[in-house]
């Protein structure tokens, strides 16, 4: 009788005890509109900044925060701009891979976000002059120009591909030259 008693009371302080989420650390699961907040206080940190200076703590946070939004979220009207950003924050860190994942993300899940052109851009730009790969960069490229014939971004990418393995010395020379025949 003792050990019933004992089990009943077990039982009856148990499902008295604090109701917790349904998350295994016990913390309160964060709504849609907490997470805009705090991806708000974070841009707004991160513009408080002198031009030119970055924080690399603040910006890989809010990488992480629109990363998760966007994979929470993926329909959501914010998605495709905060993995835009995501993208742009990661390329002025140096984590140029990361950006070129984002970009590519946008492209795969958004075929109609406005700024596409830019993306295929950017990717092959980065490609291009931080990556140093010049195939991925033209592959970039010819799709944007595939795609967007009539962009300025698709005549920018072919200004660039003339340059493709040259160097500084060279492409300056190309420049005088054009210059002294005008």
């Amino acid at each position: 009788m003792k050990n019933c008693l004992f089990f009943i009371l077990s039982i009856a302080l148990a499902s008295c005890g604090e109701k917790k989420d349904n998350n295994s650390s016990g913390k309160k699961e964060e709504t849609k509109e907490s997470r805009l907040a705090r991806i708000d206080s974070m841009e707004k940190k991160l513009h408080s900044l002198q031009p030119g200076m970055m924080d690399n703590a603040t910006a890989g946070t809010t990488v992480n925060a629109y990363s998760d939004f966007a994979n929470r979220y993926s329909e959501d009207k914010h998605s495709p701009e905060f993995m835009y950003r995501a993208a742009d924050l990661s390329n002025g860190m140096g984590r140029y891979q990361e950006a070129i994942n984002f970009w590519k993300g946008i492209i795969d899940r958004y075929p109609q976000y406005n700024k596409l052109p830019e993306c295929y851009f950017l990717e092959g730009f980065t490609y291009q002059d931080k990556l140093k790969d010049f195939a991925q960069a033209k592959a970039c490229y010819d799709k944007l120009i595939e795609l967007y014939p009539n962009h300025h971004y698709s005549s920018d990418a072919k200004a660039l591909m003339q340059y493709f393995g040259k160097t500084d010395e060279e492409i300056i020379k190309e420049f005088k030259k054009k210059e002294k025949n005008q």
